[in-house]
Order: structure tokens, then sequence, then C-alpha cells
């Protein structure tokens, strides 16, 4: 990967990285530790490790990646945001899914002392994909 300079706050740089998939719940096969295979319930934040995976150092500042929303058996919305697993889910949405089809949306999202971070799915059950293409440090 290379590196990209930046005027993010505090005098971070972005270090783009080759995109890769780090957790698609639809498949049993994923990197992120943590990453289930399964539809994500109402209600309930899917909390994975990105930290040293896929060239991301040990504490990166934030992550720069793509989230996918699929098969959504009702309108939901997804939140992006800051592990651990146990942080409070902000009163924000990331990707609005109104139906079944695929919709997706970059997101920078920083990155828990813990190197986790957490997708909450609002609704009904989803499968979520997480495509990462940089971090900041």
């Amino acid at each position: 990967h290379h590196l990209v300079r930046s005027r993010a706050s505090a005098g971070a740089q972005l270090a783009a990285l080759a995109p890769a998939r780090i957790c698609d719940t639809q498949k049993s096969t994923r990197q992120a530790a943590v990453c289930v295979h399964g539809l994500i319930p109402a209600a309930t934040a899917l909390n994975i490790t990105v930290s040293n995976l896929h060239g991301i150092p040990d504490s990166p500042m934030a992550l720069v990646a793509n989230v996918t929303a699929v098969n959504a058996t009702t309108g939901t919305f997804v939140t992006v945001y800051p592990g651990p697993g146990s942080a409070a889910v902000p009163n924000a949405s990331d990707l609005n899914e109104p139906t079944f089809e695929p919709v997706t949306n970059l997101v920078v999202v920083g990155v828990g002392n813990d190197g986790t971070i957490n997708l909450f799915n609002a609704a009904g059950n989803v499968n979520l994909i997480v495509d990462v293409y940089g971090y900041y440090s």
C-alpha cells in the first residue's frame, strides 16, 4: 500500500490499501475476527476486529470502508461506529436499507481502542459486508 497525504484532524495521514473484503456475513469464510456467518438481528451490533488485518496496523485512528447491507427482511438502517462492542449506539445512520436489494455507502469510522468497529442493525434481519480501502493513523 502507499501513503497519501491528507489534512485530517491532528495531522493524521491516510494510508490507502488495495480494496479487500474483511467481513461478509453471507459466507462462512471471512478475515475479520468475530465476523459471524448469518443474518444480523434487529437492535444488534456486529462487533468486528479490524486491527492487524489486511495491512491495517495495530492501532489505527479510523478506517475507510465500504459497507453494504443486503437481504434485509424489512426496511432498516445501519450505524457504523467505533468499538468496543459495549459502546453506545450513536443516534445516526450511515446506511439506509429500504428493501431486499443491496445498498452500499462509503464510511470513515473511528476504530475503538480495542481495535474494533461496530455495525448496528436497527430492524429486521440483514447481511452486512465490509470492504476496507484504507486507514488513518
